[in-house]
C-alpha cells in the first residue's frame, strides 16, 4: 500500500470523500483568483471568515500576498489562531 501512495500526504483529514450534500452545503472550499492581490476580495470575505473562525473552523491562506491581510482579518474579528498560512516556492506548488 505504501508504494501505491508514494509521497502523497497521509493525514486522514486531507482527503475526504465528498457527498453531494457536502458539495452543495457549507463544506465547500472556495478559491478566488485576482489581479489586484485580493485586497477587495478579502474585504468581502472577512465577515464570513470571522464567523467560521469563531466556530473553531480553520481558514487556510495559500501564498497570500503582503497586502496587510493580517490587520484586515484581525479588525474583522477573525481569530488569528485559526489561520493556517501555507507558503509555496512557485506557482506550480501553489496550484
Amino acid at each position: 500500500m505504501n508504494k501505491l501512495m508514494g509521497t502523497a500526504p497521509r493525514h486522514p483529514g486531507l482527503w475526504v470523500d465528498l457527498t453531494e450534500a457536502d458539495i452543495h452545503g457549507s463544506q465547500t472550499i472556495q478559491t478566488l483568483q485576482t489581479v489586484t492581490q485580493g485586497e477587495s476580495e478579502l474585504g468581502q470575505l472577512c465577515s464570513q471568515l470571522a464567523s467560521l473562525s469563531q466556530q473553531g473552523r480553520w481558514i487556510v491562506l495559500i501564498s497570500p500576498p503582503h497586502i496587510g491581510y493580517k490587520h484586515m482579518l484581525a479588525s474583522a474579528g477573525v481569530r488569528m489562531d485559526r489561520i493556517l498560512l501555507v507558503h509555496t516556492k512557485d506557482e506550480v506548488e501553489t496550484l
